[in-house]
């Protein structure tokens, strides 16, 4: 399997408007302070176009100890299986602000509710604050709904970009630990190494992108000591804890250099026998999920995963 895809940009001009939004947010003002500008970027996003209403019946607010949370209920709520989403933002942003349109329609597409997590972000919290946060979440979920305490059935772990490494890195202590694994697994553009990995491609190195990446996680951790440990770079776990993951989706562009993390980290985990959909899509942004107003695919991506977690058969 050929994971080094090159990168083709489209002509269409919704695609090119979203990688010119994309390339405008990188940019802040040198005025601004750097954190508390990408802050502001990344909750909105995929704001391109301005956004609609939203499409979930209810927004809930809940408290998990500290953690400000809600839950996104579907109009047709089907069953007490639930979504816990764990969003993206480098790890020093994004929140229930950014992710709530992203979770409103996978919760419409599920017919799950999702619970939406605001985990504490770095530098302030430096990890593994908001990774802590996110495995109490997750544990919180399986004993409690949008009505309130109330067992789950089976719990879906989702994560964009950050929150697909957060996603795995709570595998990965679930795992370790003796505790529920997620039911299913969804990956959106994660970064599961958080090293300078040569096998990205020069690309990487020469467009900036491994630079941005070096960036956060010098933000995210308080020492580069921690970058081998799978809790950071969930590529790093041992095999014997990556055989035990659930089903996974991993979704990814071919237009980002995340795509070498999504294609190695579905290959060791299909090494070990777990069912896995990597699910490669061409000339897409860096979560372009959240591009629900402007990007037909950010809806069918979304619809794949809703479909992938209500399956009776999860993965080929």
């Amino acid at each position: 399997m050929d994971l080094q895809l090159s990168a083709h940009y489209s002509r269409r001009p919704d695609i090119e408007r979203a990688f010119e939004h994309l390339a405008a947010g990188a940019q802040p003002g040198s005025s601004e302070d750097p954190i508390a500008a990408m802050r502001a970027f990344v909750d909105r996003y995929g704001d391109v176009e301005a956004r609609g209403p939203l499409s979930a019946k209810e927004v809930l607010p809940t408290r998990i100890g500290d953690v400000p949370a809600e839950w996104i209920v579907p109009h047709q709520l089907r069953g007490a299986d639930r979504i816990v989403l764990l969003h993206g933002g480098g790890w020093v942003a994004g929140g229930l602000e950014s992710h709530r349109p992203m979770a409103a329609v996978l919760a419409e597409l599920s017919g799950l509710a999702v619970l939406l997590v605001g985990y504490r972000l770095a530098p302030e919290h430096p990890f593994p604050a908001g990774l802590d946060d996110c495995r109490a979440a997750y544990a919180w979920a399986w004993n409690n709904g949008p009505s309130g305490p109330d067992p789950a059935s089976q719990v879906f772990l989702v994560g964009d970009s950050a929150g697909g490494n957060l996603s795995a890195a709570v595998c990965v202590e679930a795992i370790a630990s003796g505790a529920a694994i997620p039911s299913r697994l969804v990956l959106m553009s994660p970064a599961l190494d958080g090293s300078a990995n040569p096998a990205r491609g020069p690309e990487a190195s020469a467009n900036g992108d491994q630079a941005s990446l070096e960036a956060m996680m010098s933000l995210y951790l308080k020492s580069r000591d921690q970058i081998d440990n799978p809790c950071v770079s969930p590529l790093m776990a041992a095999p014997d804890i990556l055989a035990r993951f659930p089903p996974t989706l991993i979704q990814a562009s071919n237009a980002e250099f995340l795509v070498w993390d999504a294609g190695e980290f579905a290959r060791r985990l299909i090494n070990g026998g777990v069912r896995v959909n990597l699910s490669i899509w061409p000339a897409m942004p860096h979560v372009w999920q959240a591009f629900l107003n402007l990007l037909p695919e950010a809806r069918e991506a979304l619809d794949e995963a809703a479909g992938f977690l209500t399956a009776r058969t999860p993965a080929s």
